[in-house]
């Protein structure tokens, strides 16, 4: 078997590493390009809404492109992306934030071969603490890829 050719951005763990916001990283059958990050949100939602979260300390919201690089559907779901803080702490997805975000947003769901989504992913994480990475996975059981924020 002939060895797989990886972009320069690629590392020795066989995870992919892009620097700043708009650069592509590929995780198993997704591209992914984070092309927003908001930091310090105390709620999501409006405080009238049955969907309105308060963090328990500051809510992430991570913008991110995913796009289908394979030839079938894949399902791609926001609860296998994982922040990255400057302590590197790793904090899981924050569904129920999520789900109320105001606008149309897709989250989770199978995406056909070539479509690009356009989708948010939530974090709750300490006051004070300043997400520097997100590393992206096109499943659970992916190696994943990290998008640095810088």
């Amino acid at each position: 078997m002939a060895p797989e050719t990886k972009s320069p951005t690629t590392t020795t763990k066989h995870e992919q590493v892009a620097t700043g916001l708009g650069t592509e990283v590929r995780d198993g059958k997704f591209g992914f390009v984070v092309t927003k990050v908001e930091t310090g949100l105390a709620t999501i939602g409006k405080g009238s809404s049955w969907f309105s979260e308060t963090a328990e300390g500051q809510f992430v919201v991570v913008y991110v492109d995913v796009t289908n690089t394979s030839n079938k559907s894949q399902y791609y779901a926001s609860s296998n992306q994982v922040l990255i803080d400057e302590q590197g702490r790793e904090f899981t997805n924050n569904f129920s934030a999520e789900f109320g975000l105001e606008g149309d947003d897709k989250g989770a769901g199978d995406i056909n071969p070539g479509i690009t989504r356009s989708t948010r992913v939530v974090f709750d994480i300490p006051v004070g603490a300043v997400p520097v990475a997100i590393e992206v996975h096109d499943s659970m059981f992916s190696g994943g890829a990290r998008i640095n924020f810088n």
